[in-house]
């Protein structure tokens, strides 16, 4: 979409505002927009555009009701009216408002309804903070995930777990922040949204592999040297990466590549010969080494960026 500037008076410069756009936010004249700058681009919001709201019906949504909920916080909403002809519905969305929606709670309930809020605004300058926050956690994550596994220590593992908890809540508060426009260079927005995602499958995994070794406990005894120290080199591998976002290097990258590669090729020989016990720790490490070769694939692709003039 193309808008001519006009140009009134000595000093001023007009453009129209699109009418489908003026009808869907019900803009009238004389009511005031929110325009934020960013490099060379303009955001302009309505009125009502930082009290978005949606109702929903999630009385067959038992099933997905936490994911569903954190869909919609991640969108961008600021206020949820939730419908449901079960009762205890309403106990699990106050679960989830408190364990992964940010400022969110529930502000008023009826036997068929609740609705939740953002109570809390929550400050878009502390995304960079957060950020790191969830590079720091996931890599002691995985630093304890191999610890575990050397010292078939069974007892750290659900302290990992929960970790994976607060994993949630770094990357859905980044994620909701890049939804609503707060935050950002506008051209690496997709991507940093995209390497988050796969912030969060990385830990999904080591989550994972820590409920089927507490559903399996004897799974983790005598775990082969050769496993828990590849283990031990994907959590380097992870933390070069964290390390490749704060500062990037192409050498850096290529080293990390290397890397990689040799790592896919032991996690493959776990599947091989009379290795079937060690199977199942060659597919975590194949399912988290190539997610973490995602992330530096989103931070390579957000190095490159046309010059300004």
């Amino acid at each position: 979409m193309k808008r001519k500037v006009i140009r009134q008076g000595h000093g001023t410069l007009t453009i129209t505002l699109p009418a489908k756009w003026v009808e869907q936010n019900g803009v009238k004249a004389g009511d005031e927009l929110k325009m934020e700058e960013r490099e060379r681009t303009l955001f302009l919001n309505s009125n009502g555009r930082d009290n978005d709201k949606i109702t929903i019906d999630i009385t067959d949504c038992s099933l997905i009701l936490e994911r569903l909920l954190y869909s919609i916080y991640k969108k961008g909403y600021d206020e949820v009216e939730i419908f449901s002809s079960n009762p205890r519905h309403f106990l699990k969305v106050q679960e989830a408002a408190h364990s992964i929606l940010v400022g969110f709670e529930i502000v008023s309930q009826t036997k068929s309804s609740c609705i939740i809020k953002r109570i809390a605004a929550v400050q878009t300058e502390e995304f960079d903070n957060i950020l790191s926050r969830t590079f720091f956690q996931l890599n002691i994550m995985l630093s304890d995930m191999a610890a575990a596994l050397e010292k078939s220590d069974i007892t750290l593992l659900e302290s990992i777990r929960l970790m994976e908890i607060t994993n949630n809540r770094y990357t859905g508060f980044c994620r909701r922040a890049l939804n609503k426009g707060d935050f950002g260079n506008i051209r690496n927005q997709k991507f940093l949204y995209c390497m988050i995602e796969y912030l969060e499958k990385v830990a999904d995994e080591v989550k994972y592999l820590c409920l089927y070794l507490q559903e399996f406990p004897k799974k983790i005894e005598n775990i082969p040297k050769h496993v828990t120290l590849l283990f031990h080199e994907l959590q380097q591998l992870f933390e070069k990466t964290m390390r490749l976002y704060s500062k990037f290097s192409m050498d850096s990258l290529l080293a990390l590549y290397s890397q990689r590669k040799k790592l896919i090729k032991s996690a493959n020989s776990l599947f091989t010969g009379n290795n079937c016990r060690t199977g199942i720790y060659g597919h975590y490490l194949l399912s988290m080494t190539q997610e973490i070769a995602d992330v530096m694939a989103f931070i390579l692709s957000m190095q490159h960026q046309a010059d300004e003039k």
